[in-house]
């Protein structure tokens, strides 16, 4: 599929057979808004595409949006978060703080206690990093300030069987402009 690429993108945009919803947003707030509910509603990252527009409406720059939904990221850090918080435990029951109990911090059944704790308290941080992960774009972070002040920013989605679920999410995101049809991303 031919494509053309008006930036500085890690990937080509659409090419002019592609059927595209286009959303023009005013500032780059509303724009990862409207990423933000594209992930929400099922749409993959590598259809969506993100342009930094002139004061003419012309590209000037693609803003990547990969696969960063920071599921994978989100369940690591739960489970780094929870084994550090099950090693707390560990440390305010060997300290007395928690439960008064008289154990002997190198014997095999506190190791094997105190491993058991910190591995399940990893295993509960799991899920919770992974459902604090999800739908995190991070694409806003690389729109300077002065560009989204300078011109608009265009979320572009290449899909006709998504195209609906594309329009909602772009008007819903609060996009002054949303069209459909096929062509290049700044036709």
């Amino acid at each position: 599929m031919p494509h053309d690429d008006p930036g500085e993108g890690t990937r080509p945009g659409p090419g002019p057979d592609t059927f595209l919803v286009r959303g023009v947003f005013a500032d780059i707030t509303a724009a990862t808004d409207a990423v933000h509910g594209l992930a929400e509603n099922s749409v993959p990252a590598d259809i969506i595409d993100v342009f930094v527009l002139d004061e003419h409406g012309s590209p000037t720059r693609a803003v990547p949006v990969e696969d960063e939904s920071g599921v994978l990221r989100g369940a690591m850090i739960g489970a780094a978060g929870g084994a550090v918080l099950g090693l707390v435990i560990v440390v305010l029951i060997a300290t007395g703080v928690i439960v008064d109990v008289d154990v002997d911090p190198l014997d095999y059944d506190s190791i094997a206690g105190a491993l058991q704790i910190m591995a399940t308290a990893a295993v509960a941080g799991i899920p919770l990093g992974a459902i604090l992960g999800m739908g995190h774009w991070q694409g806003r972070k690389k729109v300077a300030l002065e560009e989204g002040d300078s011109g608009s920013i265009m979320v572009v989605v290449a899909t006709e069987e998504l195209s609906d679920v594309a329009r909602r999410v772009l008007e819903g995101a609060g996009a002054h402009t949303v069209t459909m049809g096929r062509g290049l991303v700044g036709k």
